[in-house]
């Protein structure tokens, strides 16, 4: 093992560098810390219910939701939801154009 601070060659199991005297214990045990000791944190809904709720009120931001929650989520359940936002986004912003012209 070498040194973080000064770089010379130590012991693997030193707890202080005889170079320098910086200590190397802590640099060690942050190296060798497990991988496994963070749980997964499980996703929300939140963004793919938002955008379902603005693909009716307010086509654009339903549809903007609905591409970052595709982008965003694993869940196929949410992936679904967030496709059927950005489908339901485009026909009703359609709707509106139609009605919007015809006046």
């Amino acid at each position: 093992m070498f040194c973080p601070k000064c770089g010379k060659e130590i012991n693997d199991e030193a707890v202080v560098c005889i170079g320098c005297g910086c200590s190397v214990k802590s640099t060690q045990s942050a190296t060798t810390a497990p991988a496994s000791t963070h749980k997964p944190v499980p996703e929300s809904s939140s963004t793919a219910n938002c955008a379902l709720l603005f693909a009716f009120l307010i086509p654009i931001v339903g549809l903007i939701m609905g591409i970052v929650g595709v982008c965003k989520y694993k869940t196929p359940s949410y992936k679904s939801k967030c496709t059927t936002a950005i489908v339901v986004s485009i026909i009703v912003w359609i709707i509106s154009l139609a009605i919007v012209s015809s006046i």
